[in-house]
């Protein structure tokens, strides 16, 4: 399951910075204390967007599998 609404912003003497978050609730029948992953992109606050699937996977590498039901 995702929820993606959550967006974080800091203002400085530079530029504005935006995170928007997404939370990912877990179940692992072999790690049963796993149970949410949170993910955030920094970025501008006019070009950020929310990291796509196949982008937190490739961050994921080898430490978990990601599958979606």
């Amino acid at each position: 399951m995702l929820f993606a609404d959550s967006q974080l912003k800091m203002a400085s003497d530079g530029p504005i910075i935006s995170g928007l978050v997404s939370y990912y609730y877990l179940k692992s029948d072999k790690e049963p204390d796993v149970r949410t992953l949170e993910c955030i992109q920094w970025d501008s606050l006019y070009e950020n967007r929310y990291l796509s699937i196949s982008e937190i996977r490739k961050s994921l590498g080898n430490v978990f599998t990601l599958n979606l039901k």
